[in-house]
């Protein structure tokens, strides 16, 4: 009688583990299938399946079924360059999931995801911070063709986050460091064609701003021998745009300003209609002032827009990174996360009726407390991008010296030249400073220029560390 119990447990066993193993392969089948299909967006049937097939791997057990379902979402949602909140929730899954197995891959490539929202959302320093931890997880994967997809696209990153700031030498470094990565990727990887057109149109656009309109216009021309998306197709627009402005081929330019701007706004890319308008404005500057200020204010009104979506998403961040990490543990680690999802609420709640609180009563603050004023850059910076009356005044509080000390060295400098050092000091790249000013990236650019020679600041210097020693 023991025997026959014995067998028919092994036989139910048995069964059980093929039925578990057809369940694995069938979630492998759907994950590859969704793997090759890779739409600009995202359907509610398509996401919905991919979140299935998470909870069925996690009802299995599946390690491998559970990340893989929610990079797959990670990069829908990066297409959509809009869902950066659920973004940042399923890269902190994978995160939890991935510190479990000490799967370094994983976790460089969640890092990566959390850094590209980040970014994305303008908390830079952050999204370094994130760029650097994935370089660190990275160094730890062993196998050799993963690590250096991996290095290539941390040095990408670093790159952008360093053009996003106005430190071009750095930019160029790193997209250096991530090109000499490129090559040493085998030409057969799928992953290299992937990453080709990125690389090509990031070299394209450094050369442009260092003026080697020869070297741009030969990645460009790689480029535009590839079949790529809508995205990529918009930023090859654009990009062209500005190298025939710099070789002063105007209409030819403004040809393709005009290819870029209908691209980009059917397909929502707001981030680069931006810049196509900033550009468009500049265009039109002194001859003909009705565009000018038409493109100026259809600039104005897509930043505030796209401001207050920032604002929307980084709101839905705060209330759902806490609840990311619950469906990912297991029962030993439950209490754990429920102490630290405590300890994050309330650190969240705290954050959050600080800064109410500090909106509300900043202007009463300065008026009381001008003599031990100590608010930090975060707050300060605040100020400056509510276009707060204050924001000026209240920096002189703080760094009463910064003004009489740049006129020390030249007296013939304007207000506007001061406004853009404050700007340069708090460590607003040139890109921020132009959407808080309403102007161009090149007249801010230009702007700078004049700086380093009305104060003396040699070419070789950092600019940034210049302005704050001052």
């Amino acid at each position: 009688m023991r025997r026959f119990v014995l067998l028919i447990a092994v036989l139910l066993f048995n069964n059980l583990m093929c039925q578990e193993g057809n369940v694995i392969r069938w979630i492998d089948g759907k994950i590859s299938a969704f793997s090759k299909n890779k739409p600009i967006g995202l359907t509610e049937a398509r996401e919905a399946e991919l979140i299935e097939l998470h909870y069925l791997s996690k009802q299995n057990n599946y390690y491998k079924g559970q990340v893989e379902s929610l990079f797959i979402l990670c990069q829908d949602y990066l297409n959509q360059k809009k869902r950066y909140n659920d973004l940042f929730v399923r890269a902190k899954n994978i995160e939890a999931l991935s510190l479990e197995e000490n799967d370094y891959k994983s976790l460089s490539m969640a890092k990566n995801y959390l850094g590209i929202a980040l970014l994305e959302l303008g908390f830079l320093e952050e999204a370094k911070l994130n760029f650097q931890s994935s370089l660190v997880h990275t160094a730890k994967v062993s196998e050799e063709f993963t690590k250096n997809t991996l290095y290539f696209k941390n040095f990408s990153l670093l790159s952008r986050y360093y053009e996003l700031i106005g430190k071009n030498d750095s930019a160029i470094f790193y997209l250096n460091k991530s090109a000499k990565i490129f090559n040493k990727i085998p030409d057969s990887s799928l992953l290299k064609k992937n990453y080709m057109t990125d690389i090509y149109l990031d070299l394209a656009k450094q050369f442009i701003h260092s003026d080697n309109t020869n070297k741009a216009q030969i990645y460009l021309n790689k480029v535009n021998n590839n079949q790529y998306s809508d995205f990529v197709k918009a930023d090859f627009y654009f990009l062209s745009a500005q190298l025939q402005l710099k070789i002063n081929n105007k209409k030819t330019a403004l040809e393709y300003f005009k290819k870029a701007e209908t691209l980009a706004n059917e397909i929502k890319y707001s981030q680069l209609s931006v810049k196509i308008y900033d550009e468009l404005s500049d265009f039109y500057d002194h001859n003909n002032p009705k565009e000018q200020i038409f493109y100026l204010k259809k600039s104005s009104v897509l930043k505030d827009s796209i401001r207050e979506s920032s604002r929307a998403q980084i709101n839905d961040i705060n209330l759902n990174s806490v609840k990311s990490n619950q469906s990912v543990f297991d029962e030993k680690t439950q209490y754990l996360l429920m102490f630290f999802s405590v300890l994050a609420v309330v650190f969240g709640l705290i954050f959050f009726f600080r800064k109410s609180i500090f909106k509300r009563t900043f202007k009463e603050k300065v008026e009381e407390k001008k003599s031990d004023f100590n608010l930090s850059l975060a707050e300060l910076a605040q100020l400056a991008y509510d276009k707060d009356s204050s924001f000026c005044n209240t920096f002189m509080t703080i760094f009463p010296d910064f003004e009489s000390k740049l006129l020390e060295i030249n007296p013939s400098l304007k207000p506007l030249d001061i406004e853009v050092c404050i700007y340069i000091k708090l460590n607003f790249s040139t890109k921020q400073i132009a959407q808080l000013k309403n102007i161009s990236v090149r007249a801010v650019e230009g702007r700078k220029y004049r700086m380093r020679k009305a104060l003396g600041i040699k070419p070789e210097e950092n600019m940034y560390l210049w302005m704050s020693e001052i």
